[in-house]
């Protein structure tokens, strides 16, 4: 029975306090986490207690020092914190301002800068400034390079290089923080992935591991390879150094616009959470913060009602890109900052989508205009005079040149056949 109900919570991916005194902790999930649980059992160790769903890191030091086979090469946080007496591993806390501040210097040399663009909002009809964050511009396309390179850049990598599972934004900023500091990235995609954004992959050196035609068996082959070979894993979102570097677009679109009287309020897109989360970090309670998301990727208004971080249903238009459950980092910082939830309908995005091509000529990601959305279509309404903050941040949208020539220019002449 004592096995069962542990297969259950390592096929989770769950922390486990293990050992005398709760002392030694350590990640197991999937097979892998079978095969750790009955070494551990037969071992007679005690299991002392699990805590909450935490992303698998690499950190050989930590769990083989604590005496944890291979198979548990794990992540510890000095912010992970063990209830003394029952052995209870904890989520970490969310960052600082001061680490957002700390994640901007590490990450200056090998981001960019992204600029911010004023547009009268009586234009479209709103009494407010709207400023626009063209996050869009960052390396990759998305906010998320600044969070995979804060945790490549400060933390420990194993020499065996960084693991992904993502065909998207994530596994593009995960290659890119590899690739800058000359480390292996492996990046698993399902068959099915769209053969640019793998293209995307290969262009920044990564060694792509196409596996399944499911996203879920594409991460279930990222997590066999961790445990064989000892790699280190990034997470998305759930990750308060990752989260730290995602809010250092908040810490720059702050810093940009004092000058011209600050922001009254900043509207930025929802999917897991880290960039709402480190945005809360950042504005505390001096700028409200309103996360963004549409009806078929609404985790963070479902955590709102349930209490806590729950699943949903992904679907629609922005589901490959917005659609994740609200991590637990996050979602301690947008609880404490208060952060409102607008939901708007896949409807309202495509012609908040194409509304921003027609004013600022760029073709962002659905989701990515779902702060947009929230404006036209009223469902958040600034305060009159207001000067309101947009994050753009993403356009990393498939089109038909993506992986070719220009329309109207010539191919490449190796291009050329016949």
């Amino acid at each position: 029975m004592l096995r069962l109900e542990l297969a259950q919570l390592a096929l989770q991916g769950v922390v486990l306090g293990v050992g005398d005194g709760g002392r030694v902790l350590a990640v197991v999930r999937g097979a892998v986490g079978l095969d750790l649980l009955d070494e551990l059992l037969v071992a007679g160790a005690g299991v002392l207690g699990c805590g909450a769903h935490i992303p698998m890191q690499s950190r050989r030091a930590d769990a083989e020092g604590a005496g944890v086979g291979r198979a548990a090469v794990g992540r510890s946080r000095a912010r992970a914190a063990t209830t003394e007496h029952t052995g209870v591993m904890t989520a970490p806390a969310p960052p600082t301002p001061a680490d957002i501040e700390a994640a901007s210097q590490a990450i200056a040399p090998h981001t960019r800068r992204t600029p911010i663009i004023e547009i009268p909002g009586d234009t479209l009809g709103i009494d407010a400034t709207l400023v626009f964050k063209l996050e869009y511009l960052q390396v990759t396309g998305a906010f998320k390079a600044r969070g995979a390179v804060n945790y490549v850049a400060t933390q420990p990598i194993a020499p065996t290089g960084i693991v992904a599972a993502s065909g998207g934004n994530h596994g593009a900023a995960v290659a890119y923080a590899a690739q800058r500091f000359h480390h292996d990235a492996h990046i698993f995609v399902p068959t099915t992935a769209n053969p640019a954004k793998v293209e995307r992959l290969v262009d920044l050196h990564a060694h792509v591991h196409s596996v399944g035609t499911t996203y879920p068996e594409a991460l279930e082959a990222s997590q066999a390879y961790l445990a064989e070979h000892e790699a280190t894993s990034i997470a998305a979102f759930d990750d308060p150094v990752v989260m730290a570097g995602a809010g250092t677009v908040a810490m720059e679109f702050d810093l940009q616009t004092r000058d011209a009287g600050g922001l009254d309020a900043m509207l930025v897109a929802v999917g897991g959470g880290g960039l709402a989360g480190g945005s809360a970090v950042w504005c505390g309670d001096r700028i409200p913060v309103v996360g963004c998301e549409t009806v078929g990727t609404a985790s963070y208004a479902a955590a709102l009602e349930a209490g806590r971080p729950v699943p949903v249903p992904i679907s629609g238009v922005a589901a490959d890109h917005l659609g994740a459950t609200i991590g637990q980092v996050p979602w301690e910082a947008l609880r404490a900052a208060n952060v409102q939830s607008v939901v708007v309908t896949d409807e309202d995005v495509l012609s908040a989508q194409a509304r921003l091509w027609r004013l600022l000529r760029v073709v962002v990601e659905p989701g990515v205009a779902a702060p947009m959305a929230a404006l036209l279509t009223r469902r958040w309404k600034p305060e009159p005079g207001a000067r309101v903050g947009v994050v753009l941040c993403g356009a990393n949208v498939v089109v038909p040149w993506s992986s070719g020539p220009l329309p109207g220019t010539d191919p490449e002449p190796d291009a050329v056949h016949g």
